[in-house]
């Protein structure tokens, strides 16, 4: 690779300045301007090529070292529902109830664990991050916008891309892993898809 090819490589990363004689730089066939016959050009070359590569090299392991820092500094996180604390959430059914699992859904990522009652009807509605949802007991009948009424059970998996139109009916008591990728709002929505009240979408369901 020519030096400044070599250089231009890692633009994002925080490398010391590769720095070589003038004329140096690749000419298209990947020999020095000025040295193309010259095998000391050549010997130059390799030696600050080597500087560089020894530079990506050491930023790279610092990278990986700060990672595995992280990492480690990290708390393992076992989850339970038996021993999970359930709370009502006021802007979400009065027949269900949630427990924070792993992070902050108003600032960030999280985790969620989702206790519904039987009969509990979720209303239709839209997420503004990417939901997954993972079925630990229970089943009910499933509804994604334009698409058929499926029925989940314990150990399903459903992907929802935000801004996706949903709505859930649990039949026999639910719990349900909710994980999101990023800080989320719910809109609630009526029939005509307009934004509703959390208190008006559950009176008219």
């Amino acid at each position: 690779m020519c030096l400044n090819e070599l250089c231009a490589a890692l633009p994002d990363l925080a490398l010391p300045p590769c720095r070589f004689p003038k004329g140096l730089e690749c000419t298209e066939d990947g020999t020095p301007k000025k040295h193309r016959k010259h095998e000391s050009g050549r010997l130059e070359m390799n030696r600050i090529a080597l500087t560089c590569t020894l530079a990506v090299l050491t930023a790279l392991t610092g990278l990986e070292c700060a990672a595995q820092t992280a990492s480690e500094d990290a708390a393992p996180i076992i989850s339970s529902p038996q021993t999970a604390r359930f709370n009502a959430v006021p802007f979400l059914p009065p027949c269900m109830r949630v427990a924070v699992v792993q992070g902050d859904p108003r600032k960030g990522a999280s985790v969620q664990l989702a206790r519904i009652a039987p009969g509990c009807f979720i209303p239709p509605h839209w997420h503004t991050a990417n939901t997954r949802l993972i079925f630990v007991s229970g089943y009910g009948t499933h509804r994604v916008k334009g698409e058929a009424l499926r029925t989940l059970h314990a150990g399903d998996y459903v992907y929802l891309p935000a801004r996706k139109i949903h709505s859930f009916r649990c039949s026999s008591g639910c719990v349900v892993y909710n994980l999101q990728d990023e800080a989320d709002v719910v809109h609630w929505i009526d029939a005509r898809g307009r934004d509703i009240t959390p208190a008006r979408a559950f009176h008219i369901h």
